[in-house]
């Protein structure tokens, strides 16, 4: 049986693209790992990806017969394998650099391809499955994910004879330098007004065959910043160096390899000098007042203190007139007895203590004179050195509030964010660089390169040093910026302790002036009280005894009878008519004694059963009558 050409593999592996990463050629990683790979893209595919035929998937290649790049954008998977493997398939070879732009609409919707498009281009140009790991992170989603994931990932095949996939048909000559990273960067934002910044990555897989000198990139980014940086270095016309765009032989193909990559070194980089500018002027300008804010005072909740007004505390005497003269105009009649109560609770009640009485303001003076010379020099704000002393309040709006305190711990949890993220940048440069220098001191490297890039290999490994020293110094001021940010937090928290102090004893010192009042009030009361139910008593007896006498008046006024009649010095005693008045009168008075007890026994006994009743739905749970 005949082993079957790499081509055959090759074209074997892209009929079986629905399955990648199983389908790889030469499976450096163990196969449940590619297991792995394969249930994760499956499973997340429908959040990162669009729908096949919504696409716009850049494609940016140098065409040999024009010397420069050509840009094609496709839509579906029926446009990009005939773009890939030519028509008729596999009759071209693969172009000395191609880019693959991936994006989306923003950083956090879906990417602008779809899963057929996508495996179809890693199996193409047999991508190593652990580029995954950093496509993973992209997608839609409300709040980032896997944020803190950061690597890189080589598998540089450079011995020879190669050990890789050979297919000259394609211009492969198995031997390549293949890498995978991630970086971060911070960009301004348009999306929200309030915090203008956002931390972006960037996913790139890039492969180089040291023979052929033909590179393949694909870089996976929310937004077209690469895509639109790379193009303009490259493209027709572009100013400035030529690296980027020449690939004439091996070493400028090589030192094009490296160029690109320092384009995006430079964007991981270059923004964060602004963002801590900007972090920093946020959190001076929420806690600055902080450093000079009065807090021996009592908080802004009572701007006036508590004082009573400047009289004599009321007399015992005094209130015995008061009620004297309330009893009074309740024997009278009910209706003054009402005003006579709501005019008592209208009284003010004085304490009987007072603070001393305030100064009488002195008499206006005359303006001073015009000044003469030059202006004063401004006055610095309170509690600063060389300010004034002062005892006023501050404004209301110059308090520190919750509020304040929140600000602040999301400060710090940004200033957080900023750390690992620069760490990791470090990281992978520091990777990066080190992956090449072992390439270049590897003895399967050709010499070519070796020889005739040493001047773009210096330059490449000063300006990557020179990226990391910048994001060290960036990390220490990140470090500075966070012991900032917790000291402030403490300082906050300290502010509004103190209030918090300050007002639970103002709170008290009220509640106590409250209930010295209501003190007062409630003596007052005890004696209207007493007065009340001594006279109740009187109203009582004079009651009865108006009850006792009202037959006998009404009787006598009705029948006018004479009992005793005096005519001529001489008395004319009837008795009979004193038999009729008392046997009329009597009846009577014992029907009107009976009525009102009769009255009095069914109003007591009413006002019990109403009582029991309200007793009883309170108990049941029943308020609605209560």
């Amino acid at each position: 049986m005949s082993i079957p050409s790499d081509i055959a593999l090759l074209i074997e592996s892209c009929k079986q693209a629905a399955i990648f990463p199983r389908n790889l050629i030469d499976k450096l990683v163990p196969q449940h790992h590619l297991d792995a790979y394969f249930a994760r893209l499956d499973n997340q595919s429908s959040r990162i990806f669009c729908e096949d035929g919504k696409a716009a998937v850049d494609i940016w290649e140098y065409d040999d017969n024009v010397k420069e790049f050509q840009s094609t954008c496709v839509s579906s998977g029926m446009e990009l394998v005939p773009r890939l493997e030519g028509v008729p398939r596999f009759s071209h070879d693969d172009p000395r650099c191609r880019f693959l732009f991936l994006h989306a609409f923003h950083s956090r919707d879906y990417l602008r391809i779809s899963k057929e498009m996508l495996v179809a281009a890693l199996t193409h140009h047999q991508v190593m499955a652990a580029f995954l790991d950093f496509v993973f992170p992209f997608g839609m989603q409300e709040h980032p994910q896997d944020f803190y994931f950061s690597g890189l990932r080589e598998e540089s095949r450079l011995q020879s004879p190669p050990c890789g996939l050979v297919v000259p048909e394609l211009g492969r000559s198995g031997r390549e330098i293949r890498m995978c990273y991630n970086l971060k960067s911070v960009e301004t934002s348009k999306s929200n007004r309030d915090w203008p910044w956002s931390i972006r990555q960037t996913a790139v897989y890039h492969s180089f065959d040291v023979e052929t000198g033909k590179s393949f990139w694909m870089v996976v980014k929310g937004s077209e910043l690469i895509k639109a940086r790379i193009k303009a270095a490259t493209s027709k016309g572009a100013t400035g160096s030529t690296s980027l765009k020449s690939f004439s032989s091996m070493t400028q193909a090589f030192a094009s390899t490296l160029a690109t990559h320092l384009v995006l070194c430079d964007w991981c980089d270059e923004e964060w000098r602004w963002y801590l500018n900007y972090l920093e002027k946020r959190l001076q300008d929420a806690t600055r007042r902080g450093l000079a804010i009065i807090i021996d005072k009592d908080p802004s909740l009572f701007n006036e203190r508590i004082e009573p007004e400047i009289k004599s505390p009321p007399s015992p005497s005094r209130i015995r007139r008061t009620v004297t003269e309330i009893t009074r105009r309740t024997l009278s009649t009910t209706s003054r007895l009402t005003r006579s109560s709501t005019g008592l609770q209208e009284q003010k009640i004085q304490t009987p203590f007072a603070y001393p009485p305030a100064a009488l303001p002195s008499p206006p003076q005359s303006p001073p004179p015009p000044p003469s010379g030059p202006p004063p020099p401004p006055i610095p704000p309170p509690g600063m050195p060389g300010a004034p002393p002062t005892d006023k309040r501050m404004a209301d709006d110059e308090d520190f509030t919750f509020k304040n305190l929140q600000l602040v711990q999301f400060f710090q949890e940004k200033a957080n964010e900023v750390a690992p993220v620069l760490e990791a940048n470090i990281d992978i440069l520091t990777e990066m660089k080190e992956h090449y220098q072992f390439i270049f001191k590897s003895p399967d490297f050709p010499d070519e390169i070796k020889d005739n890039c040493q001047a773009e290999f210096a330059h490449f490994e000063k300006h990557v040093n020179q990226i990391i020293t910048d994001l060290q110094r960036q990390k220490s001021r990140t470090a500075i910026l966070q012991t900032l940010l917790g000291d402030r937090k403490s300082l906050l928290y300290g502010i509004l302790n103190k209030q918090a102090i300050e007002t639970s004893k103002a709170l008290t010192k009220k509640a106590q002036i409250s209930t010295e009042r209501m003190g007062l009030v409630t003596d007052s009361m005890h004696e209207i009280a007493k007065k009340t139910k001594q006279e109740t008593v009187s109203m009582k007896i004079i009651t009865l005894v108006t009850l006792f006498f009202l037959p006998g008046t009404f009787i006598s006024t009705i029948m006018s009878t004479d009992i005793v009649h005096v005519t001529k010095n001489k008395e004319d005693f009837s008795l009979r008519a004193l038999q009729i008045y008392l046997a009329v009168t009597i009846p009577f008075m014992v029907l009107t004694f009976g009525a009102w007890r009769v009255l009095y026994v069914f109003t007591r006994k009413r006002g019990r059963n109403t009582e029991k009743e309200k007793g009883r739905r309170v108990a049941s749970g029943d308020y609605s009558m209560v």
